[in-house]
């Protein structure tokens, strides 16, 4: 079984599977599946896991999302005076 978490838009989906990877959970990012216009999401396998380890590595994914996020925050925009 699985559930699609959507992304908000411009978010690097391929980058967050990839922080997620780190921290020991398996996520799919979906913006490599569209052959245009890719909308950003996850794709996440819930199927075999006891309730308690969901809520578990729901709780890790969050915390990775969330450091992501911060990332993103922390970097400067470019803008068109700098190029």
């Amino acid at each position: 079984m699985h559930l699609l978490l959507w992304l908000p838009e411009r978010f690097d989906d391929v980058q967050l599977a990839k922080a997620a990877l780190v921290a020991g959970i398996v996520v799919r990012p979906i913006s490599p599946m569209y052959q245009a216009a890719p909308r950003s999401g996850l794709m996440l396998g819930f199927g075999g896991f006891e309730p308690e380890e969901l809520e578990a590595v729901a709780l890790r994914l969050r915390c990775v999302i969330d450091q992501h996020t911060s990332q993103r925050r922390a970097k400067p925009r470019r803008t068109e005076a700098s190029h």
